[in-house]
């Protein structure tokens, strides 16, 4: 639920699409659950990282590319283990939990993606050649 709950903050800060939940759900399917699904939620925080410290729009957009695949990949799993885990007549409960925290993600991300945009500001980066006075 945690996981989910930052995939649905961070979905709502700066909004793409995913598109490789086929490819994770077979990887799951042939690897198993667990390895497939740390390895998106590497590749989340990797993108996140990369996004995080781009000081370019291409590695910006790169770094958006490979979190979207590990957070559509996230998505997909969550959703997988619990259908794996949790017998039909009760699954409904806990995937309702599981949307519960994923609305409050997306309804707390548009918050903290403005907060971000006003206290914030971008002093720590190294400045170009054309910020420096003549």
């Amino acid at each position: 639920m945690l996981v989910s709950l930052l995939v649905a903050i961070e979905s709502t800060v700066t909004s793409t699409a995913a598109a490789f939940l086929l490819l994770s759900g077979q990887l799951a399917d042939i690897f198993g659950r667990r390895w497939v699904f740390i390895t998106v939620v590497a590749l989340f925080a990797l993108g996140s990282g990369i996004a995080g410290g781009s000081n370019s729009a291409t590695r910006l957009i790169a770094g958006r590319a490979v979190q979207d695949i590990g957070g559509g990949g996230i998505n997909l799993l969550i959703e997988l283990v619990v259908s794996d885990l949790v017998p039909l007549c009760e699954r409904g409960k806990y995937m309702a939990l599981l949307f519960a925290f994923f609305a409050l993600g997306t309804a707390i991300g548009p918050f903290v993606g403005g907060v971000l945009v006003e206290r914030s500001s971008w002093r720590w980066r190294r400045p170009a050649l054309e910020d420096k006075p003549l």
